[in-house]
């Protein structure tokens, strides 16, 4: 009979946060803003319940609570079955068609003329050095002074 009383005395305390007491009632908050109401209209309520807040942590309310709705969701939907022998469905090859579009920038025949590039060759191209970085920038602060003093 104490456990009874105790569930009782509990059940009877009311939350003290707003957040609490907002989380509360959030279910009927969002099932108002679904039929239409809005957000202005229900802080009024809030309001005239003694619940003081903001437009913005109301949409902050409302987004953590959609957002353990979805988390949710989640974790009761069953997973989809995962087949015993997965076998990977033939591909079909489709055969080239006269006057496709293609993509490249350069005739066929040139592709095989270029030479192969390995990791180092990249690098050094990409990566010039100091040196070559300055003279760089060099010339391009000279070409902007320049261009500064004709106009």
């Amino acid at each position: 009979m104490a456990g009874k009383d105790i569930e009782k005395a509990l059940m009877a305390v009311e939350p003290v946060t707003k957040a609490a007491k907002i989380r509360k009632v959030m279910p009927v908050i969002e099932k108002q803003l679904r039929a239409g109401v809005r957000r202005q209209a229900i802080l009024d309520v809030l309001k005239e319940q003694g619940i003081e807040v903001s437009m913005d942590t109301l949409k902050s309310y409302l987004y953590r609570y959609r957002k353990a709705q979805r988390g949710n969701q989640a974790k009761t939907a069953s997973p989809a079955p995962v087949p015993q022998h997965f076998e990977e469905p033939a591909r079909q090859v489709e055969p080239e068609q006269e006057g496709g579009v293609s993509y490249d920038t350069e005739p066929s025949h040139d592709a095989d003329e270029r030479p192969h590039l390995g990791p180092a060759e990249l690098s050094r191209l990409m990566n010039p050095g100091d040196d070559q970085n300055a003279s760089d920038l060099d010339r391009y602060e000279s070409a902007a002074r320049s261009r500064r003093k004709r106009t």
